[in-house]
């Protein structure tokens, strides 16, 4: 039986994360309210600071300015630096000009910023840049809620503790029943009746194994039946199966019969067809383009014994132990020897049959000579067999083997042009 593995889960913890998330929710949004409260007053902090701030530059900046008491300026605008709130100040001449400058380098980008002119006796004299950071208020209000945000955390904690011992000890008993009774199934006892459970929320699951124990009781009792009917059916189908085997073999062994027999019926033409044509190639007085059709008969004719001698062969091939026959040839002689059994065919068909060899294709080789030829010869026949007008054209080359060593791969190509 095939179990689905999915990765079990926990009823309890479950639970215990729902509340937990429930109370989280609770307790976090109100903090969170009063958070983001306790933000806008840092706000509205920073910004009276920023009031003030400027009020003071304004009052103590005209008169050191107006005389050009450098120091003067300088120590006012220490004096107001040295207010962790204040973030810079820089001074402007009535051109535009800097003339003083004093920045932190806070880094925060919480800064609230005011431009304002100083005038003496109605006359601009300066411009001022002051700049406020929010950052020390903010970090107030962040001070005063972390100590919230931990005790927060801590009872979060302590919740989820509480709550999955309390859900695993309230439970345990139902599930133990449960499991109780799986057990008995296991072990194949469905008699007893079941027990009502400690909680009702678990009662429509032992409700679900009680039918599930009948169900699996009933299909015990076919299962029975049907073990009782197989044993009947296995001896019908073996009987079945010895006949279809007697049958089997008495086909494999008429089949050798016949092959023996037809294999006897070709050879006796087949040597008769040799025997004349190695007579007529001893003619002294013979043509030479007769002597050439000769040979080529006398060659077909052998590579046609060939092909008797490999069907005889059956048994081999049916258990897949056909051996290679590896010995050393001549390829461009056996090349050659195939092109002209096929020439024939080819000029009836009024195709032109051409022999294209490269100088690096070798001559001799060590491979299985009939087996070569009968793959030239099916290949130039599906050639000529499919090209209706044109030539046919079997190319010859040779490949290095890519190792550096002396060996190479010999390469037969059969392009057709139309």
């Amino acid at each position: 039986m095939n179990v689905n593995q999915n990765p079990q889960k926990s009823l309890s913890l479950r639970l215990t994360i729902a509340l937990s998330v429930v109370i989280l929710l609770f307790v976090g949004t109100i903090n969170g309210f009063f958070y983001v409260t306790e933000l806008k007053d840092a706000a509205l902090q920073a910004k009276s600071k920023l009031g003030k701030t400027k009020g003071y530059l304004e009052g103590s900046l005209t008169g050191p300015l107006w005389n050009m008491n450098t120091k003067g300026v300088q120590s006012i605008v220490d004096t107001v630096m040295n207010d962790e709130a204040t973030a810079a100040v820089k001074i402007f001449s009535e051109s535009g000009e800097l003339q003083y400058s004093r920045e932190k380098e806070d880094g925060s980008d919480s800064l609230l910023t005011t431009n304002f002119d100083l005038f003496y006796q109605n006359e601009k004299i300066a411009s001022v840049e002051l700049a406020v950071s929010k950052r020390k208020f903010e970090e107030a209000v962040y001070e005063k809620h972390k100590g919230s945000l931990i005790t927060l955390g801590l009872g979060v904690i302590v919740i989820i503790l509480l709550t999955g011992y309390l859900v695993r000890h309230y439970l345990s008993q139902s599930i133990h029943d449960i499991d109780a009774i799986l057990e008995r199934y296991g072990m194949g006892d469905f008699s007893k009746p079941l027990q009502a459970t400690t909680y009702v929320e678990f009662q429509l699951v032992q409700d679900g194994v009680a039918k599930l124990g009948e169900r699996i009781e009933k299909q015990l009792d076919q299962l029975q039946q049907y073990q009782h009917n197989l044993q009947g059916l296995v001896d019908e189908r073996t009987k079945d199966l010895v006949i279809a085997r007697d049958q089997a073999e008495a086909a494999n062994q008429s089949k050798s019969i016949f092959l023996s027999t037809m294999s006897h019926e070709l050879r006796t033409p087949l040597n008769a067809i040799l025997g004349f044509s190695q007579l007529m190639q001893r003619d002294q007085a013979l043509p030479d383009k007769e002597r050439e059709h000769i040979d080529i008969i006398n060659r077909s004719g052998v590579h046609l014994l060939q092909l008797i001698n490999d069907v005889l062969d059956m048994s081999k091939i049916e258990t897949g132990q056909v051996k290679l026959q590896l010995e050393d040839f001549d390829l461009g002689e056996l090349v050659r020897d195939t092109v002209d059994m096929m020439q024939v065919r080819s000029l009836k068909k009024g195709l032109q049959l051409v022999l294209d060899q490269s100088s690096d294709f070798p001559r001799f080789i060590h491979g299985d000579a009939p087996k070569l030829r009968q793959i030239l010869i099916n290949l130039l026949t599906n050639a000529v067999k499919f090209t209706q007008s044109g030539s046919v054209t079997l190319k010859l080359d040779a490949e290095n083997d890519g190792k550096g060593g002396l060996s190479c791969w010999a390469r037969f190509r059969i392009p057709v042009v139309v």
